[in-house]
């Protein structure tokens, strides 16, 4: 192996090492503190990796054709250890592992791994290698919902593994009808292959590309593949949740793009048509059962489980724009999982330290916590303002580009999604801000806690940079959204004939 090809995959081979040193030290080394500087430095090391290899390996194929190093593959690769690192902090400083009986070590080395999984799967362009680096995704994602092995983590572990197992059976039944109609597993050749068939030979194509669609769906948590979403995130480790709302949903949208992208290559024929309408009509239905129920929930993680499913849809949404030949879609997408991401951590990190004062997730204990905390409180409704699609946030950045990005007057159906997204935008507000109006609302019955105003000055810090990065991206998100761009235009000249 050349040193090149060392670097491509440093970033990767970094967290696999890493989980498997963790995960045998933590036997023989019982200490917290020990685990958590060594993870610390694992996620720094694999930052580093994925900025050098940036900076000097060039665009390309490697590895027998099957691994894609690209500038899209490395910021998700940033993106991803930035996570999988906030996670690891906060759960180390703020989250109650002891009670919540879960082991540090075990956490640690798992979500190395399903990072790791995650950062093939942006990378892979062979189906073989995408079943591969999903199926880790899962099964580590399994494990990490039943970690505390309570009754309800493993009632929840269960559910998650059942509907797994369905939407894995699905997906690979579609992998493999695409591989006998295509006779290959390179899925730029694939998609050099449908773009010259006629419109009478689509049914075979059509069929497997929707099967995949369906088995990619439970990761993406659309309806109706989402019924492990409200039984997961109720019953798993919260911190664990929080990292799932996130991570899942980034690997699944990220990976889907690039196949599409790949797949649509130039052409926009009735393979394309037919497989867009039906995500149409997939993303509609998302948003807004998924805002009915959010709307109906008195529980925080219940309201964030139906709601992230609404997110879903909106995500879907740049999906439908890269089917229609629109690459950009790509952009919206990658986008919107920033905004999506810094305001998902926020609710989740001040949920768990409410929580941990109030003894409850339900939102009414919210209430008057201006007045016990403002720091806290203004936090947690930019937040909430970001994920409604207020400016300046970046949210509104977010969804306003997915909706400029997916107009088409030669489709009818996306002006149709379009309408269909603003109003669910409109309806979302509806239970977003009426949890600010709770948050803000003053209980004369209740007195400030010492306790509750002199939080750790870990809290400042952590979601200070969190609500800053929201707010700074609301404002000038150029930067991002030009360095996006410019990576999808490389792919484009280079693979796409």
């Amino acid at each position: 192996m050349s040193f090149n090809s060392f670097l491509i995959i440093s970033p990767v081979a970094t967290l696999f090492v890493g989980s498997i040193c963790i995960l045998f030290s933590s036997m023989f080394i019982n200490r917290k503190q020990f685990i958590f500087y060594t993870a610390v430095a694992i996620f720094v090391l694999s930052i580093m990796f994925s900025i050098i290899n940036l900076n000097i390996n060039p665009t390309g194929l490697n590895f027998s054709q099957t691994y894609l190093n690209n500038p899209i593959g490395s910021f998700l690769e940033i993106f991803f250890s930035i996570s999988g690192l906030t996670c690891i902090v906060f759960s180390y400083y703020s989250y109650d592992l002891r009670s919540n009986r879960l082991l540090f070590g075990d956490y640690s080395a798992i979500t190395m791994a399903v990072l790791g999984s995650a950062m093939i799967l942006v990378h892979s362009i062979d189906l073989v290698l995408i079943f591969v680096a999903l199926e880790t995704i899962a099964i580590c994602q399994y494990i990490l919902v039943s970690l505390p092995r309570t009754k309800i983590s493993a009632e929840a572990g269960i559910k998650y593994l059942l509907n797994g197992a369905i939407a894995t059976a699905i997906f690979s039944y579609g992998l493999v009808f695409l591989w006998g109609s295509t006779a290959s597993t390179n899925i730029i050749e694939i998609g050099q292959y449908i773009n010259y068939i006629d419109n009478a030979s689509i049914a075979i194509y059509l069929f497997s590309i929707l099967l995949m669609t369906i088995g990619i769906g439970f990761k993406m948590g659309l309806i109706p593949f989402h019924g492990w979403i409200p039984d997961v995130y109720y019953g798993g480790p919260t911190n664990v949740v929080a990292f799932l709302s996130v991570v899942s949903k980034g690997t699944a949208f990220s990976f889907f793009a690039i196949f599409s992208f790949f797949i649509v290559n130039k052409s926009t024929g009735s393979l394309f048509i037919w497989w867009s309408g039906w995500i149409s009509l997939i993303a509609i239905v998302s948003m807004t059962l998924g805002n009915i129920a959010a709307a109906q929930s008195s529980n925080v993680k219940k309201l964030l489980a139906f709601s992230s499913i609404a997110h879903a849809g909106y995500f879907s949404i740049g999906l439908i724009a890269i089917i229609l030949g629109n690459e950009k879609g790509i952009v919206s997408i990658l986008l919107y999982l920033l905004a999506y991401s810094f305001a998902n951590f926020l609710v989740f990190f001040i949920a768990i330290v409410h929580e941990g004062y109030s003894k409850t997730f339900e939102i009414s204990s919210f209430k008057g916590l201006f007045y016990k905390n403002k720091f806290l409180a203004i936090i947690l409704t930019i937040a909430l303002l970001s994920l409604t699609g207020i400016p300046p946030f970046m949210g509104f950045i977010g969804k306003f580009y997915l909706f400029f990005i997916v107009y088409n007057p030669a489709y009818w159906w996306t002006s149709v999604l379009v309408f269909f997204s603003v109003v669910n935008t409109i309806f979302a507000a509806y239970y977003y801000f009426n949890w600010i109006k709770i948050i803000f609302s003053n209980d004369s019955q209740e007195t400030a806690s010492n306790h509750y105003q002199k939080i750790p000055m870990f809290y400042y810090g952590l979601f200070s940079l969190l609500s800053l990065a929201i707010i700074f991206l609301g404002i000038y998100p150029q930067p991002i959204i030009s360095y996006i761009s410019d990576a999808v235009d490389l792919l484009k000249d280079l693979f796409i004939l």
